[in-house]
């Protein structure tokens, strides 16, 4: 393996790491609107607008994070399976390169 290609590697397993942290914030920003939607739900129940709102706001958060969720999952099987693919390309994977990796020690099939 030459250089190139093993820092072609390094690279995109860091930019996808780097993804994945991002789509973390996404979750978490998504989260907040659902609960907004809840809160506004709550306490201005009796105004048909407000109430309209919040429940399109409720289901539109709640199917963007099952939409970012799913992402955040292939997103952790893309790296494994790239990580997987490096390390058995090339023996001495740094432990860093393995934070979504649930059995490292396997090496992947013939």
């Amino acid at each position: 393996m030459n250089s190139q290609e093993k820092q072609g590697y390094i690279d995109e397993i860091n930019y996808q790491k780097k993804m994945i942290h991002n789509l973390i914030k996404w979750l978490r920003n998504l989260f907040f609107l659902s609960s907004l939607g809840v809160l506004l739900m709550y306490y201005f129940s009796n105004i048909l607008f407000v109430k309209i709102f919040a429940i399109i706001l409720i289901i539109i958060s709640i199917l963007a994070i099952i939409l970012v969720g799913k992402a955040i999952y292939s997103g952790k099987k893309n790296i494994n399976k790239i990580v997987d693919q490096f390390s058995f390309k090339y023996k001495n994977l740094p432990a860093d390169f393995l934070p979504y990796q649930t059995n490292a020690s396997t090496s992947p099939p013939t």
